[in-house]
């Protein structure tokens, strides 16, 4: 590793997890600055895989397409192989899915669905907000090759082992599961090499607040609309028939276009994570959970603050940071 590094990666794999599990309300921010758990959390749960993720997209040099299709696995990974929540028959964090698209023993609604989300909120928005923040060191690869090959290997075997393992709630998956989420890895994996140049990424600001009203509504798309569905018991084929509309969607949105600026991708991401804080300040409402009240409405003031900030061209450090490498781009 190098040392000039140490800063993007430790900022990387220490967001990552706030802004998913906190934000969304599933972990306090006291159970989560519990040294076990955020070491946990750091490495095995978020870290480690985001962070060979990233290292991949930087070395294919992928545009937002390749890298939303490389969070798609991260989402595998989370929620299929370490949270082990495919499985759930019963008790799936939404419980709308519980039994929805049931096969081979894989909740196959709920995975498309939370795969997604984990594509955006655990991989693509902790990266922008990295990149914003370390913007010299955007396009450059963070780990070695040794210590890249080392790490994978390393977070392969714990995969295997955690997947293969009885988790807390009693559940544990099969070799034929391990294998068919590996392959279904693999495919995407290919996927993002095939279409790396799609929407390439480059450093230019916002002036537009438009982002974040469509990263509010993406929030709405691959979770709560799904959610209804599932909950409505449409036959999976039209739910299944549904996400592809999103993609086919996303991917018209995106050939319009032959670059996505950084700053539109900031603003989107904000607007996305409003809308998650939103509705986790309506749930903590609706529980009385005092500390999840608290801790929502921090987000939605501070991601707010940054919005606007960013919006008015208040932020002249990141937009002379992002200037200074389009010029040297060039």
């Amino acid at each position: 590793m190098r040392r000039t590094h140490i800063k993007p990666i430790l900022t990387l794999t220490l967001i990552t997890p706030f802004l998913t599990e906190v934000l969304t309300t599933n972990m306090s921010v006291m159970t989560m600055l519990r040294p076990r758990v955020l070491i946990a959390m750091m490495t095995i749960g978020y870290g480690f895989a985001v962070l060979l993720l990233r290292e991949q997209a930087v070395r294919m040099r992928a545009g937002a397409i390749s890298i939303l299709l490389l969070g798609l696995i991260y989402g595998i990974y989370n929620e299929g192989i370490i949270a082990k929540t495919f499985l759930r028959v019963h008790g799936v964090p939404i419980n709308s899915f519980d039994s929805y698209g049931l096969y081979e023993g894989m909740e196959t609604g709920w995975a498309i669905a939370i795969s997604t989300w984990h594509a955006f909120f655990a991989f693509l928005f902790p990266i922008v907000i990295v990149y914003s923040l370390f913007p010299e060191e955007r396009e450059e690869p963070w780990l070695g090759r040794i210590a890249f090959m080392v790490l994978a290997a390393v977070t392969l075997a714990l995969s295997c082992v955690v997947f293969l393992g009885k988790s807390d709630k009693n559940i544990s998956g099969t070799g034929k599961q391990y294998l068919a989420l590996a392959a279904v890895a693999a495919f995407l994996y290919l996927l993002a090499k095939r279409y790396y140049r799609l929407a390439p990424i480059v450093p230019m600001r916002s002036h537009s607040f438009t982002p974040a009203v469509r990263g509010f509504c993406m929030h709405l798309a691959i979770i709560l609309i799904p959610a209804l569905l599932a909950a409505a018991r449409i036959p999976i084929i039209f739910y299944f028939v549904y996400f592809a509309l999103l993609a086919w969607l996303a991917l018209r949105r995106v050939s319009v276009k032959s670059t996505i600026a950084l700053g539109d991708l900031r603003t989107f991401a904000f607007g996305g994570q409003i809308a998650v804080a939103l509705f986790a300040l309506l749930v903590a409402f609706k529980n009385h959970i005092a500390e999840s009240v608290v801790s929502s409405c921090l987000f939605i003031v501070g991601l707010a603050y940054l919005l606007f900030r960013q919006t008015r061209g208040l932020g002249k450090t990141a937009v002379t940071n992002d200037q200074r490498i389009s010029e040297r781009d060039r």
